[in-house]
């Protein structure tokens, strides 16, 4: 836990334990375990085979890249509401400006009526 790294804490005994003499259930895999340890037994001259660990990150760190996130999704929503708020306005004007193309034809097509009786 990084919250405990560097601090001295009471009431604990760490305890030595070799990782090595621990070995696997599946047996493919204790075998492959076995051999890379004589590897690095007779390259390193007995050193202990470090094993990777994932980094720990802070909490509080974790919670800025989510908040950070958010706002970044937030920020695109936003765009795209716009951008589509903008394509509305313009259908909104096309279909005023048919109507009024559609107002005028039928205004021609009652002149035209009025001529034939």
């Amino acid at each position: 836990m990084p919250e405990l790294k560097g601090k001295a804490l009471k009431n604990f005994t760490p305890v030595d334990i070799d990782l090595n003499s621990i070995p696997y259930k599946n047996t493919r895999l204790e075998s492959q375990r076995q051999k890379k340890i004589k590897r690095s037994q007779s390259n390193n001259n007995n050193k202990k085979i470090q094993y990777h660990q994932k980094k720990t990150v802070q909490w509080s760190k974790s919670k800025e890249v989510k908040a950070k996130k958010k706002m970044k999704n937030e920020k695109k929503r936003q765009k795209k509401d716009r951008i589509h708020q903008s394509e509305l306005e313009r259908l909104k004007l096309k279909l005023e400006e048919h109507e009024s193309d559609a107002k005028l034809d039928q205004s021609y097509f009652d002149i035209d009526e009025k001529w034939n009786e």
